[in-house]
């Protein structure tokens, strides 16, 4: 079952930049310091403070020591199996249930439940900021987890039959569930180009250099693959996280 580490000081610690970027690259294969210093642009001497903090936090462990041809022994280091799991695992089914069932309630209402003034929206963009730099296995995860939700639920509330039309409905839910103001920009039978003003998830975020939508990539893809029968490709093109003051996404059917 999915369980996101709990103990305090262990999310402190790998919720660090830096660290965070250890653990992605751990992610793949086992590292040595230099391999990883390497791979980050940084000295050895920095990846050795992280790595030790990492250790002791419980979260990479090395994994075998080789001696080189000078004598000095040469450590591997991989991740815990606690962080694995927490890497690899996906939603649990009864949290994803609870997540659609509050969508479908927030369709029958006309809106999304909102937060009250007094949340600090910083902490919500940092739990984002992390999530994502989780690597490609956060990233892959949020667009199946979009994906879900469009083709299991939002696809009920939007008709059409063709692409252009579909977009446009798919644009009225955005408004109503106050995702933001989206606009076709363009439509061929095949493709499309949408835009989204003031981005629920990321509006005003500073360019991170990524687009950070990959839930609304899947979100659109399960719509239009629920209702047309045919696979398409949704690929956040701007975004806020990249320098631009809206987010875009290119829309193609794959043939």
């Amino acid at each position: 079952m999915f369980r996101a580490p709990s103990d305090p000081e262990l999310l402190k610690v790998i919720s660090e930049e830096t660290r965070m970027k250890i653990i992605t690259l751990l992610h793949s294969r086992e590292m040595t310091n230099s391999e990883i210093a390497s791979s980050l642009n940084l000295s050895k001497s920095t990846i050795t403070h992280h790595l030790k903090m990492l250790e002791r936090a419980g979260a990479v462990e090395v994994s075998r020591i080789e001696e080189t041809s000078r004598g000095i022994p040469r450590k591997f280091y991989r991740l815990s199996d606690k962080i694995r799991k927490w890497l690899d695992n996906e939603i649990p089914e009864n949290m994803r249930d609870e997540i659609l069932h509050e969508i479908r309630q927030a369709i029958e209402r006309g809106r999304i439940r909102t937060i009250g003034d007094g949340i600090n929206v910083a902490f919500l963009r940092l739990l984002k900021a992390m999530l994502l730099s989780g690597g490609e296995q956060m990233i892959d995860m949020m667009y199946r987890e979009g994906y879900r939700i469009g083709s299991e639920v939002l696809y009920e509330k939007v008709e059409g039959s063709d692409l252009g039309e579909i977009l446009e409905n798919i644009s009225v839910v955005w408004k109503d569930l106050s995702l933001g103001e989206m606009e076709i920009l363009r439509v061929e039978p095949d493709s499309a180009v949408a835009r989204v003003k003031e981005c629920y998830q990321c509006a005003n975020f500073p360019n991170v250099g990524r687009p950070l939508c990959p839930l609304d990539e899947g979100i659109i893809a399960g719509i239009l693959e629920k209702l047309t029968g045919k696979k398409y490709s949704v690929k956040e093109v701007k975004c806020w996280g990249t320098g631009y003051p809206y987010c875009e996404f290119e829309i193609k059917s794959e043939k």
